[in-house]
C-alpha cells in the first residue's frame, strides 16, 4: 500500500534507527521502547511536521494497518500485556511483525519509484 512521502521518511527513518550503523536524517534515533505510533510522534516533533500533517500521517497509517486487517491499536501484538512486555525490556523495534511491516511499506514505494 503506498505512503505518502512522509510517512515513507518515517518509515526509512525508524528502520535506519536500528542498523548496526545509522546513518540518521534527524540527530535523534527512534526509541525501542515505543512502537511505531509513539515513534511517529517523536518523529514529527524532531522533523518539526505541523499539527495537521502530523493528524493526516497517523490517520494514514492507522488505514493502512485497518486495509490489512490489523487492530489499528495493537496491529502486531497478540494483546496489549505482550506489548509492554516488549516496551519494559525494550524490544519493540525487534519485533518481526513490526519490522516486516516497515520493511514491506518502504519496498512498495521503492517499487513505485
Amino acid at each position: 500500500m503506498k505512503s505518502s512521502p512522509t510517512l515513507l521518511a518515517f518509515y526509512k527513518w525508524w528502520m535506519e534507527s536500528f542498523s548496526e550503523e545509522p546513518k540518521l536524517s534527524l540527530t535523534t534515533p527512534a526509541e525501542r521502547c515505543s512502537g511505531l505510533c509513539g515513534n511517529l510522534a517523536l518523529y514529527v516533533y524532531l522533523a518539526k511536521v505541523n499539527t495537521g500533517e502530523f493528524n493526516s500521517i497517523r490517520n494514514e497509517m492507522t488505514e493502512q494497518f485497518k486495509a490489512e486487517r490489523l487492530d489499528p491499536l495493537l496491529p502486531f501484538n497478540a494483546t496489549i500485556g505482550h506489548f509492554f512486555m516488549e516496551a519494559d525490556n525494550r524490544v519493540c523495534h525487534l519485533n518481526p511483525k513490526r519490522v516486516l511491516w516497515v520493511k514491506t511499506r518502504i519496498q512498495d514505494m521503492e517499487e513505485i519509484e
